[in-house]
């Protein structure tokens, strides 16, 4: 169906791109438009084939009826991909309906498949990876071998991006087995820093932070490892349910504070996972490592558990434009104040302005305002001025195990707020390793 010019992809179609694998992606997505374009068809795609399934990687066209879409599978027995590999079927089938194997397979039917053509898509090392193919629900009895051949070549084109394709695959199945592996072990670890009333100061809870093996730099690189292969709601998940099993060591009065994302929040598998006795004492800090992208459906979720009980805290308030609209858009019950703004605000005007402002904004929101990253007295000593009413950090407790059992009557060796004789009794002893 008419022959294609050299010029036909060009540095236009195939424009540069930061990342390699994005750059794969915008290549597979011209060539399927080529491809369904030159062949007069109404749908492209690009699979790969595992040992039991042909998987949809990327499609072209608007054939929403087929049920061809990203992530869309179907058993290697019904797949004609499968079929031509194998050598049951030819790569171009002008007329579906009229092809004694094609016309058997479950598919035609159901999809309504009029023609179809495939080539095989193999990697550098001659592996076949998938196939790129093109479908129609009317016969294409037009359809010849040099359509085969411009099919063929298109799939050609994308060498580069089977690779890339391949070599994520591969990078994701490596972080899937170091995730699922921390979570499988009965991980992550968690350690416990303690929450201080600075009127006293008193510890009045701990917040709960996860720490991993040696694979990646921090927490915060293993959860978007986690994130990057599909097990970031589960990762959360699992340091939940290692968190909450410090409540029952903690005496009544004390609470518990557990980092959560949207996305985790949002799920379902928060339900049946926090005792509605303990509710009371649990605040939850709403994390961002991804972009807030539906703030009604959070705010509804929120508002639900919120009448359980639970408390929320917007983390690294004052840090950019996200964390503001958080404070205006969750109405949070405590908000952290970032520790950039808290380290040396004793002696930067700009970051003492931030903290007043936010001060005030805790003020008459009724929120409480908590210094995340207190290192220095004169930092502890700043906020207390600015009627900052809680404080985290360095100075005041380092994250360590959770002595167990925890008691009231364990000694308390703190930092004493200015104005003040020593230590109140209303608190935690915080062992430092």
């Amino acid at each position: 169906m008419g022959s294609m010019s050299p010029a036909a992809v060009g540095p236009s179609d195939l424009a540069p791109a930061a990342d390699p694998l994005v750059l794969a992606r915008h290549t597979t997505e011209q060539v399927l438009r080529l491809a369904r374009e030159r062949l007069g068809m109404a749908l492209a795609y690009v699979s790969h084939l595992t040992d039991e399934e042909q998987i949809v990687d990327q499609v072209d066209g608007d054939w929403a009826a087929s049920g061809i879409r990203p992530g869309a599978s179907v058993p290697l027995a019904d797949s004609y991909c499968a079929h031509v590999v194998s050598g049951d079927l030819p790569a171009l089938v002008p007329d579906a309906p009229a092809n004694p194997v094609a016309a058997g397979l479950p598919s035609t039917a159901a999809i309504g498949i009029g023609s179809y053509a495939t080539t095989l898509l193999r990697s550098r090392d001659g592996e076949i990876y998938g196939t790129l193919c093109c479908l129609d629900p009317q016969p294409h009895p037009e359809l010849g071998r040099r359509d085969l051949e411009i099919l063929s070549l298109l799939g050609d084109l994308l060498a580069d991006a089977i690779e890339s394709e391949l070599t994520e695959r591969r990078r994701e199945t490596e972080l899937r087995r170091k995730v699922r592996g921390v979570i499988d072990g009965g991980g992550p670890h968690m350690v416990f820093q303690p929450l201080f009333n600075v009127d006293g100061p008193a510890v009045v809870g701990y917040e709960a932070l996860a720490r991993f093996p040696g694979d990646f730099p921090g927490p915060a690189e293993w959860f978007h490892a986690a994130r990057s292969c599909g097990l970031g709601v589960d990762l959360e998940i699992a340091a939940l349910t290692r968190a909450r099993e410090a409540l029952a060591d903690l005496p009544d009065g004390l609470d518990l504070a557990i980092n959560m994302s949207a996305d985790a929040i949002c799920s379902g598998d928060l339900t049946g996972l926090l005792d509605p006795a303990q509710a009371s004492r649990i605040i939850i800090e709403i994390t961002e490592h991804e972009e807030i992208v539906d703030y009604q459906r959070l705010q509804l979720r929120i508002a639900e558990l919120r009448a359980t009980g639970i408390r929320f805290a917007v983390d690294d308030a004052g840090a950019g434009y996200a964390g503001m609209r958080q404070l205006v858009e969750l109405a949070p019950d405590i908000i952290k104040m970032d520790y950039h703004i808290t380290h040396g605000m004793d002696r930067d005007p700009a970051r003492l302005a931030v903290a007043t402002a936010l001060a005030t904004f805790a003020r008459t929101t009724g929120a409480h305002l908590l210094a995340e990253g207190v290192e220095t007295a004169a930092e502890f000593e700043t906020a207390v001025a600015l009627g900052i009413g809680l404080a985290q950090g360095y100075y005041l407790g380092r994250p360590a195990r959770m002595p167990d059992p925890v008691t009231r009557d364990d000694a308390a060796d703190l930092p004493v707020a200015p104005g003040t004789t020593g230590p109140q009794a209303a608190g935690v002893t915080v062992s430092v390793d």
